[in-house]
């Protein structure tokens, strides 16, 4: 008979990597694809006609719509300051301000897939 004692592994999980994962295009189309809409109807009386005329539902005035886009671009620049304090927070020196410009670009979706990715 054998006296040795066997211990248990313990497998403790290091740091995230340090690495940017770019969440789906589908976001970038949707998100940036409506802010550049926007954008252009703000800036277009003629674009702002165009989609009012073609538009099944009412449109908003283009004074609405300049409130609507700097509320947009504030949140955003918000979101991509948290997500990369968060991203630094994790660990993710080298890749946090990929992940913060990202932030800016597409909104929450970085911040969901840092998320993910550092769980």
């Amino acid at each position: 008979m054998s006296t040795e004692t066997v211990l248990p592994v313990v497998v403790v999980a290091g740091p995230p990597v340090d690495r940017f994962v770019r969440p789906s295009l589908l976001w970038y189309v949707a998100f940036d694809g409506g802010l550049a809409t926007m954008a252009a109807m703000v800036a277009s009386p003629r674009v702002y006609e165009t989609v009012a005329t073609a538009s099944p539902l009412p449109v908003p005035s283009r004074k609405t719509l300049l409130v609507f886009l700097v509320a947009s671009v504030v949140l955003h620049v918000a979101e991509s300051k948290v997500t990369y304090a968060m991203a630094k927070r994790r660990g993710m020196d080298k890749s946090a301000v990929r992940w913060g410009t990202h932030a800016f670009i597409v909104g929450f979706p970085a911040m969901l897939k840092l998320r993910t990715v550092t769980r």
